[in-house]
């Protein structure tokens, strides 16, 4: 009995895949569990079919059997079995069919007025995400970039192949639209549990909408084959309460220079569609704490100061033009990836030389700020490169580059780690 419990009656308890799981995973929106049904609903019929057809087959091996009938009879027309064997299995799918319609034209519908809208553009081979609703300008949006964890990154409980850096934050009980499209190849974006496959196809877009009925974490993977790490697309989408996400959005996934009124206006209209009545606009001031006295409701509020702006300075003539700038960095690094034997694909080494573009020019502004030559830096200008991006003639793939230019952002250039790396070099006396 243990046995067939554990080959026949194995059903997926959580929402990710498990060893030898015969049985889909939970559903967690209704579009899912419509699909669940229908697959019951379909199965009923076929154990009524096998168990029919198997009857007929072992009557008729045990009934014509050489030993028991050595002279059979010439039988050229059966009417009755004839009618009934095409009545009944053209009824059958008209049973299959009408829910089976129902599901697929439900599948198809798009909420008209979703309360969030997430973009999800593949790329070889990892996935960006975009909260439309939250962008202003192309320098204040909500975008991220979403990679697979190497599997000697993993923690404790992470299952391998399946686990990003960047999650899917999305709020529970509330309408999503998800607009899928690519920008190389065709992928696809398939959440099991959520009852999702939406192929990514170049230059065009894909909607689809969903509503998850339960918080937790859902996922993924490509179901398209785009290439060779086609394995190391993996989606996790984490479904949060609605307070959660709204702390999340104000709190983390918003920069503090994005525009204060669009945050407010967008976050009002995710919480006016999604009639979240339980949620107020303000916060209940905290209990008094026992021992200490509580302030007068008219004490001024103290000003919090403003954080030093960052130190991002700029070239207004740069030192060498941007074709050539450009020119050169490419070249430089795709002779490296590919002595290294670095799979790059070619949107993937464009992003790494516009970042180092980007990189490069803020440092030399830096420098010219300090009093360095600008003559010196178009000379050495090459040696510089291999000193702040390819340490010991080593390339480093796309992630490592953009951390260099968030660490910019956040600390400042004369604070991140590639203008320290060049001051290091100068004081060596190696450039």
């Amino acid at each position: 009995m243990i046995v067939l419990e554990w080959l026949f009656l194995t059903i997926a308890p959580c929402d990710a895949a498990e060893p030898w799981q015969l049985g889909s995973q939970d559903a967690a929106t209704p579009m899912m569990q419509g699909i669940i049904d229908l697959h019951h609903d379909i199965f009923f019929f076929l154990i009524l079919i096998l168990v029919f057809v198997s009857r007929i087959l072992v009557r008729a091996l045990w009934h014509f059997h050489y030993k028991k009938n050595p002279i059979p009879q010439r039988i050229v027309h059966g009417t009755t079995i004839e009618i009934l064997r095409t009545i009944f299995p053209s009824i059958i799918p008209m049973f299959i069919a009408i829910p089976s319609f129902a599901l697929l034209y439900s599948m198809d519908e798009v909420v008209v007025d979703p309360a969030i809208t997430i973009k999800a553009i593949g790329h070889q081979w990892y996935r960006t995400y975009e909260y439309s609703d939250y962008n202003s300008s192309d320098e204040q949006s909500l975008t991220f970039d979403s990679y697979t964890i190497p599997e000697d990154d993993l923690e404790l409980g992470q299952s391998r192949l399946l686990e990003v850096d960047n999650r899917v934050v999305v709020p529970a009980q509330t309408h999503l639209r998800i607009i899928v499209t690519s920008a190389d190849v065709l992928h696809s974006w398939a959440v099991p549990s959520l009852g999702v496959k939406c192929d990514a196809v170049p230059g065009r877009l894909n909607q689809t909408s969903i509503l998850v009925q339960r918080e937790g974490v859902y996922y993924g993977q490509c179901s398209e084959i785009c290439g060779t790490n086609h394995a190391f697309m993996p989606i996790v989408v984490e479904a949060v309460s609605r307070k959660d996400y709204g702390s999340r959005v104000s709190n983390q996934l918003i920069p503090q220079k994005s525009g204060g009124p669009l945050l407010m206006r967008a976050l009002e209209r995710f919480f006016t569609i999604a009639k979240c009545d339980g949620i107020a606009a303000r916060e209940e001031p905290p209990a008094p704490v026992p021992g200490i006295p509580a302030a007068p409701e008219d004490a001024p509020v103290p000003e919090i100061p403003a954080a030093p702006p960052v130190d991002i300075p700029e070239l207004v003539q740069p030192v060498i033009s941007d074709e050539q700038r450009r020119m050169e960095l490419y070249n430089r690094f795709l002779v490296l990836a590919l002595g290294q034997r670095q799979s790059q694909d070619l949107y993937s080494i464009v992003e790494v030389v516009d970042t180092q573009s980007r990189i490069e020019k803020t440092v030399e502004a830096a420098l010219v700020q300090d009093g360095v030559d600008r003559l010196s830096i178009f000379g050495y200008r090459h040696r510089i490169r291999g000193v702040m991006f390819y340490p010991r003639g080593h390339a480093f793939s796309l992630p490592t580059y953009r951390s260099y230019w968030s660490e910019i952002e956040r600390v400042g250039t004369r604070q991140s780690l590639p203008f320290r790396r060049i001051i290091r070099a100068i004081s060596n006396y190696d450039l």
